[in-house]
């Protein structure tokens, strides 16, 4: 017994030992798993094999019919191109706390997010108005995918309202 109050001691020292030194790292580590979620799973066939993974590719070409097909594209491209955006924010703040990063993160997380839900209600709404249209599991991965990505880039923001450096200055070079 005193043992494992020695282990768990001493992973609670531990943990509040790395806090300490890195607390400003936690919105980035957010906003990369994020950036991970948008960005990785686009659809992949490994060739000679039957491995086939279908999301988001899948889900659009499904609304080839449909003015919603280049809608949900620009979607998605806005989407990874917001992400890759995001992600050197993440890095930028990790290194600096600015406060005008932060404005910057959290306008890009609001528009991310709003983007994630647009891409959803797009497939919902085709699924509203087509008779011929059902959501599949490929495209409930889809938006699902997204909107987790999203979310993480919610809590990485929260973070750093809270380890924004409010009195930070450049300092020139």
């Amino acid at each position: 017994m005193d043992q494992q109050n020695n282990i768990k001691k001493t992973f609670s020292e531990k943990f509040a030992h790395w806090y300490s030194f890195n607390k400003q790292k936690i919105p980035m580590i957010f906003i990369f798993i994020g950036t991970i979620l948008f960005t990785a799973f686009l659809d992949f066939n490994v060739q000679n094999t039957n491995f086939n993974f279908q999301s988001h590719i899948y889900a659009i070409q499904q609304l080839t019919s449909s003015t919603m097909n280049n809608l949900t594209a620009l979607f998605l491209f806005l989407m990874y191109l917001f992400a890759a955006i995001q992600l050197f924010n993440g890095i930028t703040f990790n290194k600096k706390n600015s406060p005008v990063v932060l404005i910057t993160m959290t306008f890009i997380t609001v528009v991310q997010f709003t983007l994630a839900l647009l891409y959803r209600s797009a497939f919902i709404n085709e699924a509203l108005t087509r008779s011929d249209y059902t959501i599949d599991s490929a495209t409930r991965l889809a938006y699902s995918i997204n909107i987790i990505g999203a979310l993480l880039f919610i809590v990485g923001t929260v973070f750093a309202w809270i380890y924004v450096d409010w009195k930070y200055v450049k300092e020139k070079d």
